[in-house]
């Protein structure tokens, strides 16, 4: 809500369309008169208007009011924000009103998108509950947490980005609007939007600074480590393309594709022998984010039967990687998942990674996913008598922070993954700081070894839950079949001329 609040006190200021008559004029365009009154920034000129907007609108389509009273009171009267109260800014009501008024179509399509608020649009609106067949979700269960989850926004969250009067450069001010959304619109603040989903739970923030979740050596390094397309910047919906399934505006997609910039590096890729290796899976690093999420009993007389404990950030650590539904190498964020007060004969294992994509698991999803989880483990009698805690993994597909490649040996060394996990900061019962080991090999993908600050025995409430993060199967790195040509890709890439 903080763009819409900032525009709220920049309501009466007038577009381009606006005749040198009207009270809109008379003040706003008045700097000496604007800084009598108090309010020296919202001083604008009709060309910085003009400049800015890019909109053939008058100031009364978008902001109403009365340009024709000379007082300050009556002009004002009725202005969007004016009538219900001077802090609350009618949102959705007034101002995508007046941005339908002009783009009827595109405001009525983006109604129906994902990020509109649209019907059953937002894939996150069928995790209804967490044995169902959608499985769990890191986030929690939709009917819980659906104030913050709707993603609902308005057209000023992604188009209008406004800045500080630069001199000689009159379309950056208060009234700047953006055809294409920013990548700050799109992370909206430090915890809304795309900002939270990426710098905490997947942990591949394409922003990173103050936004980066991690403890205080892992920011270190993944400040250090920032995206180099964010370097370069290029916006998210350069990358992320709109989906020509659904064709709602604002609808965009998850995956991208790489061959739109890096068409002879995706050619020369796909025939190498890496081609069954996922980009992002040699050019993301490190990763920070959740290192254990909890959910336990809430309030329920208060509406919140559950409370979600995703306090814990990691240190920077390397990706894991694990075969996707295709048969390619996918980076995934492994978090270890508790969730507590559940009917024991309601959870079912699972015999594999489960993606959250038709037909693994059964959602409906309007772009494809390569997100998984594994339910791992029952532990009974944990809150009560027939209350069990269904153990489980998250393993969300990340994608950011890309750079240069991996080296060969943090792949080929051995055929077995290991990921040292340091931890810090949470609040379920007396885990508050410490590391867990993650181990993918032939024989299973688990998280073992738990163990508390400076190396000390595994906090007690995790002991019930001991050696119940592993899924069977084969998990293991594939080993090098041809050591001559290892070696003269492990030296081209010291050399800085790597084959794909």
């Amino acid at each position: 809500m903080g763009k819409a609040l900032y525009f709220f006190f920049l309501l009466m200021l007038f577009s381009g369309r606006a005749s040198a008559a009207d009270s809109c004029t008379d003040c706003h365009g008045n700097a000496d008169r604007m800084k009598e009154y108090g309010y020296p920034l919202l001083a604008v000129s009709p060309e910085e208007i003009r400049a800015q907007v890019r909109m053939p609108a008058s100031c009364t389509d978008c902001h109403k009011g009365n340009p024709l009273a000379p007082a300050k009171e009556d002009a004002h009267l009725g202005a969007v924000g004016i009538k219900s109260s001077p802090w609350i800014f009618p949102y959705t009501s007034d101002t995508e009103a007046a941005c339908r008024k002009c783009h009827t179509g595109i405001a009525l399509s983006f109604l129906k998108s994902p990020m509109g608020g649209g019907k059953r649009a937002h894939t996150r609106s069928q995790y209804l509950t967490w044995t169902g067949p959608a499985g769990p979700h890191g986030c929690g269960l939709w009917n819980s947490q659906k104030d913050c989850s709707q993603c609902h926004v308005g057209c000023l969250d992604c188009h209008y980005s406004p800045g500080l009067k630069l001199p000689g450069n009159p379309a950056v001010g208060p009234h700047t609007f953006s055809k294409r959304p920013s990548s700050v619109s799109c992370y909206g603040g430090a915890s809304g939007c795309h900002a939270d989903a990426l710098e905490k739970r997947r942990g591949d923030g394409y922003l990173r600074e103050g936004l980066t979740r991690a403890t205080a050596k892992g920011l270190e390094i993944l400040n250090d480590n920032k995206d180099i397309h964010m370097l370069k910047n290029i916006s998210c919906s350069a990358c992320h393309q709109p989906n020509r399934r659904t064709k709602h505006h604002g609808d965009m997609t998850r995956l991208v594709n790489c061959a739109r910039c890096h068409e002879k590096t995706v050619a020369a890729h796909a025939k190498g022998p890496h081609k069954k290796v996922d980009c992002a899976s040699c050019h993301v690093s490190f990763i920070g984010g959740n290192a254990l999420t909890f959910h336990t009993a809430g309030d329920v007389a208060a509406g919140t039967p559950e409370t979600r404990l995703s306090d814990y950030v990691s240190d920077a650590v390397a990706p894991l990687l694990v075969k996707g539904p295709k048969g390619v190498w996918l980076p995934v964020h492994i978090v270890p998942h508790i969730t507590e007060n559940l009917k024991a004969d309601g959870i079912r294992l699972s015999s594999r990674l489960l993606f959250r994509n038709i037909p693994q698991v059964m959602i409906e999803r309007r772009y494809p996913s390569n997100d998984s989880f594994a339910i791992t483990g029952i532990v009974k009698d944990t809150g009560g008598k027939d209350s069990a805690a269904m153990v489980w993994l998250n393993a969300d597909r990340i994608a950011h922070g890309t750079g240069k490649s991996r080296t060969c040996e943090s792949c080929h060394a051995s055929t077995t993954q290991k990921i040292i996990v340091g931890f810090d900061g949470g609040s379920y019962k007396d885990v508050e700081s410490g590391e867990y080991t993650i181990i993918a090999d032939e024989t299973s993908l688990r998280v073992v070894d738990f163990k508390g600050p400076d190396n000390d025995p595994m906090p007690k409430g995790l002991v019930p839950f001991k050696d119940s993060w592993e899924l069977k199967g084969n998990f293991s790195m594939p080993p090098v079949r041809n050591q001559k040509l290892y070696e003269s890709l492990q030296n081209s890439y010291g050399k800085g001329k790597f084959t794909h």
